[in-house]
């Protein structure tokens, strides 16, 4: 039998009740951080960059909050088979799936990267965007687009080392991540005055330290696709990212609010 590292926490062993409080409270830590940095993000760009700046934000972020729930359900899908081969121990199987989930992550960051520089301004037309605010809306979307790559790693990351049952990595991942993408929205903002291209790059930018340190504390190894895998998890992903997104299609029927 494999020994656990001391970070991670085997479900399969002790009591279920004390190992899921264990769990369980690195989850609500993550939460509870992921609203201060939405709250400090939406904060700086209406105090420093203006209300228009923020009302543009906001009218991207259904299209945002479909692709997070896409990501985030792709990523459950794959560490579903993930953990399944860890708790069988098959140390192996866990390397290729972790691997063939990597490169799976990293193809469909690099479609959505693509799609996305090109379809922003129908997007936003169908979201019926108030003209006064489209150029900036199109500006952030389009900057957002370009970090589709390292926000799908940063997920199917984070996901990939809750699955192994090390549920504290990724919460020092996201406070890494928030605390990096709270002082570049002050950086590129407040001092080098960039608006709301400054505040989109910084939002691109913090995910990439987050994935960073991931990769760093993960250590090194090669990425190798493997059919098997690949086939196991697409059947998993494809339901679980398809669920979280269609809950935002409906508002693709209702114009941008300011």
């Amino acid at each position: 039998m494999t020994t656990l590292k001391k970070r991670e926490i085997d479900l399969t062993e002790g009591r279920i009740s004390t190992q899921m409080i264990r769990f369980f409270h690195p989850h609500l830590v993550r939460y509870f951080f992921q609203q201060i940095y939405i709250t400090a993000d939406a904060v700086i760009i209406s105090k420093v960059v203006g209300e228009s700046a923020l009302a543009a934000v906001g009218c991207t972020s259904t299209f945002i909050n479909l692709l997070i729930g896409f990501f985030v359900g792709i990523g459950s899908g794959a560490t579903v088979v993930i953990a399944q081969y860890f708790g069988a121990r098959e140390n192996d199987m866990v390397r290729r799936a972790t691997h063939t989930a990597l490169a799976l992550a990293a193809i469909i960051g690099l479609s959505f990267m693509v799609l996305g520089l090109f379809i922003t301004p129908w997007l936003l037309e169908l979201l019926q965007t108030p003209e006064d605010i489209f150029d900036m809306a199109v500006q952030y979307l389009r900057i957002y687009s370009l970090g589709m790559l390292p926000s799908v790693l940063y997920n199917m990351g984070s996901g990939i080392l809750r699955a192994v049952g090390d549920a504290r990595r990724p919460v020092y991942i996201l406070i890494c991540t928030a605390v990096v993408n709270i002082i570049l929205d002050l950086l590129f903002t407040a001092v080098l005055r960039m608006g709301i291209s400054g505040a989109a790059l910084a939002t691109v930018l913090s995910p990439d330290a987050g994935y960073e340190l991931g990769a760093a504390v993960s250590g090194p190894g090669a990425v190798a696709a493997c059919a098997a895998s690949l086939a196991r998890i697409e059947t998993g992903s494809a339901p679980s990212g398809v669920s979280p997104a269609s809950a935002c299609l409906p508002a693709f029927s209702r114009p941008c609010s300011i």
